[in-house]
């Protein structure tokens, strides 16, 4: 599709227009002014109604939409148009994989494959066209049993026909007959002595890649440029091996000739080798690699399925009081809601528009009586909505159209009986009503319709509805290539979820219909959404209610069926409605509240999820052909808060664990999973410079421990930058000198400081700049011959510096970072206090401080009762809420540092990663 901005004196005439042409408005500026995708090969002077030159003269406001559109930042502004199928995102919504694949088995039982890196595995999805939803896993985490030397990474997984799994990892190997009881008994055992004996010595020492032949059973070990056959029973090499990989798999690459990573089999009869960030594909071994190969590994196996995080929800603004609530969105951000009024039978509607991750409503109108409604809109504004009537179980529907912020309704038309109806819509102005039947009968129904717009009406093609299954409370979702989902109930208990995939046959006004599928894990009053590329998003109440609950799914039309992620927890909340726009951008959903009649709404951004195959120790010169052009400014970079404080090293009687530590891993540590910003809090215990965290009590002592040593510190910088062309930035704050007692901790004095100055200047690669603002200089002029090393002292001025002052030390005049905690244990709050701080501050240098901090109370009980919070604890919390984040960035507002406790993953790199990357696209 290509973006034009067009022009028109007839707006209605030109969107009926585009939508033949199978065009779509993605923003419409005024009625004169509006911008659309259409497709690449259509000539524009086929359009009789819009032109992209102006041949009329224009209003004010016209003029002054156009100049917004033109500014790259504005154009960006409603969150709906972004076009953010090829952004990449996690939980974290981006997932950094180091380098390559470690190893690879094809689970027996179920054909899923699993791939393994370093600590962490991911399983892909039935058809292998997916990684899991919940993936990345930890493999220490959900392998019990494993030796500590296992859970870093292994080098092989074999699955046998026994259905045993064995992992190898060096010389040693085990063995799982059931991997939820833990490891064999016995085990982990010698590759050398249970292995065959004729085992050549370079495989007793280590095994590259492992799988098990589908067309012999026969066992393959491959170990460097050599492989292995066992014999059918497995205790013999057989005659005549090992044998040169390069000799005997033809058509590989040079690389793989030297050896590979993993290899796979698959259900298939197809084997797949992986070397480095490549991988090659056989059918048939002695007739070469296939043609096309080799593949890069991320674009094609660590794809994962569209995403989506609900924001926070919200009351509507100015009302928000109703029962049984619908909603539906179209392309231009316009969205509908309808709900029946708490404890009556009055129908409401308002409208709102999609802003900034948000929505702008109005106030609520009367429009009829009745119960239970549903509402649909297309692109052209046109919404169709159906409810049962208040006393009797007859069902009546209205046509309208939007008129500005208003609604033009056309008059209520009864079309049949039953109850629980719902609609939906194309922009063909089809139409496709499901219901249950009236009474204890436990029938679905559906009806074909057109909508006529000028009548406002809906012109139905039979008489009757059809009979498509039994079932209860169905709800319905259309996109304009004619495909249909439909979720309900299951007849008798409610409280199993079910779907069908139909397809829209218009030249005999029908719908196939596919199988009733059963999914999910239970619920009730499930709704769904359907985009126009097949992804599904359905949510649903708990079968306790209570708690809401979604997946996302993409649709396969060919078999009919839906590819499902696994349920998730978003809100509490009762009776949700779900609605997405066409084009895969934005979701919104509609709620009650579990107790109250009081309706609520959420909102995301529908995001593409993606493994980056990079090193997060190396992110920054991995992606320079991306950043690299940009300032410091312009870009985002992970940060460690209280960086030092991953183990104590003395400290003060109440500073224990609990209260101290902020980190699981050391400084270096810390580098190797992305961070590039540490908080680095320099204190004086025992004549030596530590790190610390320190805090003043209410009996006006000082309490707290101190953690990894300035001297180690500087050790693991060096390590990592001799490697590495990267950029650190150390800012040093909360200086004491703890050797003057407790209740006298003082700040240190200027020969205190110059001897902390002279063990940091060994630090290599200082950055020497007589640069005012160092946040101005781009990154490839920072580190284009080598990493760079940026130590910014707080409080001091650049006499306090002397000569140290602007060869690699720096005021915070030189780099002056906008840095204000939010000081609660609240997640929410923190949150709420973070966004609205960066929201305020735009032009800021921003850290986001994504923490939590203890209260007085868990500080001081944290270390007599288990069950108080540690500051590792709020930590976890606050982290895996991380993602909430990705839905408040647009290309104008964005944090520069994503600072985070517990710096043991790349999950702050995965939103700096999508920042970038967000703005590099808006740049093009």
């Amino acid at each position: 599709m290509k973006t034009v901005l067009l022009f028109t004196e007839n707006y209605e005439k030109s969107l009926n227009e585009l939508i033949e042409n199978d065009g779509q408005v993605t923003q419409k500026l005024t009625d004169s002014v509006f911008v659309a995708n259409l497709p690449e090969d259509l000539k524009l002077d086929v359009l009789k109604y819009s032109s992209e030159k102006l041949e009329f003269e224009l209003d004010e406001l016209s003029n002054s939409m156009i100049q917004s559109w033109s500014d790259i930042e504005n154009k960006q502004k409603t969150l709906v148009n972004r076009d953010v199928k090829e952004f990449h995102g996690p939980d974290n919504l981006i997932d950094v994989i180091k380098s390559t694949i470690d190893a690879a088995f094809t689970q027996k039982w179920d054909g899923r494959i699993y791939f393994f890196k370093g600590d962490q595995y991911v399983k892909l999805s039935e058809d292998g066209s997916y990684v899991e939803t919940e993936y990345p896993k930890s493999i220490k985490e959900n392998w019990p049993g494993l030796p500590p030397s296992f859970q870093k990474g292994v080098d092989a997984v074999l699955m046998r026909d026994n259905e045993k799994i064995y992992m190898f990892k060096g010389d040693q190997y085990i063995r799982y007959s059931e991997v939820s009881k833990g490891i064999d008994e016995g085990y982990p055992k010698k590759i050398a002595g249970h292995w065959p004996d004729d085992l050549p010595v370079s495989f007793k020492k280590g095994i590259d890649a492992a799988f098990t032949g589908k067309w012999d059973g026969r066992i393959y070990f491959f170990k460097d440029e050599q492989y292995v056959r066992l014999s059918e029973d497995g205790l013999h090499v057989d005659a005549g091996y090992p044998k040169s990989i390069k000799e005997n798999w033809p058509g590989l690459p040079e690389t793989f000739q030297e050896g590979i990573d993993t290899v796979l089999m698959r259900d298939n009869n197809k084997i797949y080798m992986f070397k480095g960030d490549q991988y090659i594909r056989y059918s048939a071994v002695p007739k070469g690699i296939d043609e096309g190969y080799p593949k890069p590994v991320a674009s094609n196996w660590l794809k994962y399925m569209k995403e989506i995080a609900f924001s926070f929800s919200k009351k509507p603004d100015p009302d928000s009081s109703g029962i049984q609530t619908s909603v539906a969105i179209n392309n231009t951000g316009k969205v509908i809601e309808v709900h029946q009024s708490k404890g009556g039978d009055k129908l409401w509607c308002r409208t709102g528009q999609a802003y900034q991750m948000d929505v702008q409503w109005n106030a609520s109108t009367y429009y009829d009586k009745g119960t239970t409604p549903s509402v649909c809109m297309n692109d052209k504004g046109t919404m169709v909505e159906v409810h049962k009537a208040q006393s009797w179980d007859e069902l009546w529907c209205h046509v309208g159209q939007t008129d500005g912020d208003i609604i033009r309704w056309g008059a209520s038309n009864k079309y049949d009986s039953g109850i629980l109806p719902s609609i939906a819509m194309d922009d063909k102005n089809w139409c496709v009503e499901v219901h249950s039947s009236q009474g204890a009968a436990t029938g679905l129904w559906y009806r074909l319709g057109v909508v006529n717009e000028k009548k406002k009406k809906i012109d139905w093609l039979f008489s009757n509805a059809k009979k498509y299954g039994k079932g209860y409370r169905p709800r319905i979702a259309m996109n304009n290539k004619g495909v249909v989902v439909e979720v309900h109930n299951n007849e008798v208990t409610h409280n199993t979820l079910w779907y069908t995939v139909g397809i829209l046959d218009r030249k005999n006004n029908t719908i196939r219909w596919g199988n009733h599928i059963k999914f999910g894990n239970g619920g009730t009053q499930p709704s769904v959404a359907l985009t126009d590329d097949g992804f599904v998003v359905e949510v649903h109440n708990s079968e306790s209610k209570g708690t809401l609950w979604r997946h996302v799914g993409k649709v396969n039309v060919n078999d009919k069926t839906i590819e499902w992620s696994g349920s998730r927890y978003f809100d509490d909340g009762q009776a949700p409605s779900v609605a997405c726009t066409s084009n895969s951008s934005m979701v919104i959903e509609t709620h009650q509240a579990e107790i109250s009649p009081v309706l609520w709404y959420s909102t995301s951004l529908i995001i593409a999820r993606e493994c980056y195959l990079i090193d997060p120790g190396n992110w920054m010169q991995a992606t320079m052909d991306t950043i690299g052009k940009y300032t410091l400014r312009e870009i985002a970079i992970p940060g460690s808060h209280d960086a030092g404080m991953y183990k104590r090293n003395g400290g003060t009687t109440f500073g224990k664990d609990c209260n101290t530590l902020t980190q699981t891993l050391s400084i270096g540590g810390q580098l190797a999973n992305g961070s590039r910003y540490f908080d680095i809090r320099p204190v004086i215990h025992d004549d030596q410079y530590y790190t610390g965290h320190y805090t003043k009590a209410l009996d006006m002592t000082w309490q707290g421990a101190n953690g990894e040593s300035i001297a180690d510190i500087i050790k693991e910088v060096n390590g990592f930058t001799s490697k590495r062309k990267e950029l650190i930035i150390l800012n040093l704050s909360h200086d004491y000198n703890t050797d003057v007692g407790n209740t006298s901790y003082r700040k240190f004095n200027e020969e205190e400081w110059t001897g902390l100055f002279g063990q940091l200047s060994k630090i290599n690669g200082l950055l020497h700049s007589e640069a005012n603002d160092l946040t101005h200089i781009k990154l490839n002029d920072l580190i284009a011959d080598g990493s760079k090393v940026i130590i910014v002292i707080e409080g001091l001025n650049k006499s306090k510096l002397g000569k140290y002052y602007q060869k690699g030390f720096f005021t915070s005049c030189e780099f002056n970072v906008y840095n204000q905690y939010a000081d609660t244990n609240s997640v929410s709050q923190m949150m709420v206090n973070q966004i609205k701080k960066m929201k305020e501050n735009p032009s800021a240098y921003f850290l986001l401080s994504w923490t939590l901090t203890q209260s007085d109370g868990e500080a001081a009980g944290c270390f007599l009762f288990p069950n108080v919070d540690s500051i590792l604890d709020l930590a976890k919390t606050a982290n895996a809420n991380l993602y909430r984040a990705f839905h408040q960035v647009s290309s104008s507002l964005y944090p520069n540092i994503v600072y985070i406790d517990k710096f043991d993953s790349p999950l702050a790199l995965s939103l700096a990663m999508y920042i970038n990357a967000f703005k590099s696209m808006v740049s093009v």
